[in-house]
């Protein structure tokens, strides 16, 4: 004959079944096990439970022993604590949100950057012990992302790379929604930001090149709907009139990425053409490289060509890229915790930009004789550099 469930429940604790266990029983649907059933297990009050288990301020204290008898509890009736009551509670869901501004799905998972992004977001909000939203939508209108917003399913939004003039970016902000700027300055002091200094990032790349003996140096650039785009183009001009160096308008060639290719075409089909190009970012610099070969120019000997991040395109490049690194993951994580800073009420401001740093591999040389005697250039070889109170120092070499 079975027993009843009475005569389980309450037998002594090695005998006990939880909640969700007797119910099963009857044939009914699971009940989960609350903090009331765990009070009432380990002999205590709901507010001493829940103080232990939920981490309340109630300023309850309690024994060892009571500590581990309410943990013992909680294990035995596998109680888990509710966390939408707790969100209503605390008016937190312990959640950010991350809105894509400039690429959207499903390229967002396989772009380098994004990639290295998301690593360092995921990894600060792990430490400070937030969940992490992605909104499908991008900053270029508003639309399904926006409703999470409104509706503060999230605690506080990361911007990543948001465009200039972007409708998601001023509502979050109208919205009074706590939100970080990654990889773009905000002029609105209401939005603190993190980004590399894209100024000292682009003068290391010109100072190469013109170092190496080139003078005929173009840039091919993106969309001008990007702060940090507006920040490397003006860098690139700035720098170049520092060296005396005039740039004809033409060779400041701006477009979406996809037009990279053709851009570059055009820049290497005259007669007078440059002999070194800086790219806005790694993968339009592979682009450039890929445009060069197909048109019969060899890289470096024919021509230089630089990027800007060091990911992971331009190690796989062939030849290997000379660039400028940006420590996105870095970046990113750091930003993640100036939001839950925010999020949590701290103080904040903006961090100084991070210091980037010129990395040598194989796809520059010297005009006219770019092979010769450039042991940096050799396949494989790496050199990195950065400045060091405004010199431009080896930081590395392998």
């Amino acid at each position: 004959m079975s027993e009843s469930v009475d005569a389980l429940v309450h037998r002594p604790d090695e005998y006990a079944v939880s909640p969700e266990s007797a119910s099963t029983r009857r044939g009914m649907l699971p009940r989960a096990a609350t903090l009331k059933d765990v009070a009432a297990r380990a002999e205590v009050g709901v507010v001493t439970a829940s103080g232990v288990l939920n981490g309340s301020r109630s300023g309850t204290r309690v024994s060892d022993a009571t500590r581990q008898r309410i943990l013992r509890a909680a294990a035995d009736l596998r109680y888990h604590p509710n966390h939408a009551a707790r969100s209503l509670r605390h008016r937190r869901t312990g959640a950010i949100g991350v809105l894509f501004n400039w690429i959207t799905w499903p390229p967002v998972v396989s772009n380098p950057y994004e990639i290295a992004a998301l690593e360092g977001i995921l990894e600060g909000a792990g430490e400070r012990g937030y969940q992490v939203m992605l909104f499908t939508g991008d900053g270029r209108s508003t639309g399904s992302s926006m409703e999470a917003v409104r509706e503060r399913r999230v605690d506080g939004v990361l911007l990543l790379a948001p465009l200039l003039q972007a409708p998601d970016v001023s509502e979050v902000i109208s919205l009074g929604m706590p939100a970080v700027s990654l990889s773009a300055r905000m002029d609105d002091t209401r939005v603190p930001w993190v980004d590399v200094d894209n100024t000292e990032g682009m003068g290391l790349l010109v100072d190469h090149l013109v170092g190496l003996g080139h003078r005929r140096i173009a840039h091919v650039t993106g969309p001008m709907d990007q702060v940090s785009i507006v920040e490397r183009v003006e860098a690139f001009a700035a720098r170049m009139g520092a060296h005396g160096i005039p740039v004809p308008s033409e060779w400041i060639s701006t477009g979406s990425a996809a037009s990279a290719s053709e851009r570059a075409r055009e820049l290497l089909s005259g007669m007078s053409r440059p002999t070194a190009i800086v790219a806005w970012n790694d993968g339009v610099a592979v682009n450039v490289v890929e445009t060069a070969r197909e048109m019969g120019l060899r890289v470096p000997e024919d021509l230089s060509v630089v990027g800007f991040d060091d990911d992971s395109r331009a190690a796989a490049c062939r030849p290997p890229l000379t660039t400028v690194r940006h420590p996105v993951r870095q970046v990113c994580r750091s930003g993640t915790h100036l939001l839950v800073d925010l999020v949590e009420g701290r103080s904040v401001a903006s961090p100084p930009r991070w210091r980037p740093e010129l990395v040598i591999r194989s796809t520059t040389a010297s005009p006219g004789e770019q092979a010769l005697g450039n042991s940096l250039a050799s396949e494989g070889g790496v050199a990195t550099f950065g400045r060091r109170d405004g010199i431009l120092t080896s930081l590395s070499a392998s």
